[in-house]
């Protein structure tokens, strides 16, 4: 999972050379639009692991933060494919949790 938003982040600032000129190209729009939709994907397989977690575990996955996490990037990623704007979104700091005992 990791790596799978590692991708998607390299992906979005791949394609931000577009920004230059404050429009997306059709093409650029419809692949930002199928990762828009890969996200949903993610986010129910997200659900789909957290019905089958299991409670006794000593390390959980905070499945809250990630469906969070995920609804974030996805929001934003619509906005700019709805209204591309040159200015950098500020977007809340990820907190950061010590999961060591």
């Amino acid at each position: 999972m990791k790596h799978a938003l590692l991708c998607f982040i390299g992906l979005f600032f791949f394609t931000s050379a577009s920004w230059a000129n404050d429009s997306l190209t059709e093409v650029e729009a419809r692949y930002l639009t199928q990762v828009t939709q890969e996200l949903g994907y993610l986010q129910r397989l997200v659900e789909q692991a957290r019905y089958h977690r299991n409670p006794a575990a000593a390390y959980q996955v905070d499945y809250e933060a990630l469906q969070a996490d995920l609804t974030t990037i996805r929001e934003h990623l619509t906005r700019h494919i709805q209204k591309p704007s040159r200015v950098p979104r500020s977007l809340p700091s990820l907190p950061l949790k010590s999961h060591a005992k």
